[in-house]
């Protein structure tokens, strides 16, 4: 009798040990899971801001040679890769703003303030003529592209910042 009651007792016991390393694992592979997608969130969002940044970098550099550029041909074509660029920093925006997290709503929103606000500076630049671009483009590179510019990458940095929180 006491050795059926010890065969219970610790065939019991073995089977509660088995069932919470079960679970256990169980646990640990949702654990898993949930840290890829936390991981596969943090890298898609820091690619797609490292690409805003690029894009900023590289509008700035489109600006420059569209006011800079002598060529009236050359310089159209600067003109055109800028426009490219701007519909592709909307895209990156549009796709990051899909996986916001409710504390990058403030940075975020400043961010596509400043991003407009600067669209909205180079808008009249793109109807120069060549003599205006050579008179008054280096003074607006200077006083107006620069300083948004670094406005924008300033609230691109905090939002990073933000996103490795």
């Amino acid at each position: 009798m006491s050795r059926l009651m010890l065969l219970l007792g610790f065939g019991g016991l073995l089977a509660i040990i088995a069932l919470s390393g079960f679970d256990a694992l169980r646990v640990l592979n949702q654990f898993r899971k949930d840290d890829d997608q936390i991981r596969r969130q943090f890298l898609f969002r820091n690619r797609v801001l490292n690409n805003i940044r690029a894009e900023v970098y590289l509008s700035g550099t489109y600006v420059r040679d569209y006011l800079l550029e002598p060529d009236p041909e050359r310089a159209s074509g600067s003109g055109a890769s800028l426009e490219n660029v701007r519909r592709e920093m909307e895209a990156d925006l549009a796709s990051y703003g899909s996986q916001l997290e409710p504390a990058e709503s403030a940075p975020y929103s400043a961010l596509r303030t400043e991003l407009a606000q600067y669209w909205v500076t180079l808008e009249p630049i793109l109807k120069w003529d060549a003599k205006k671009r050579q008179a008054q483009g280096y003074a607006f590179l200077r006083d107006a592209v620069f300083p948004r510019r670094t406005a924008m990458l300033e609230v691109a940095g905090r939002i990073a910042d933000i996103n490795e929180q």
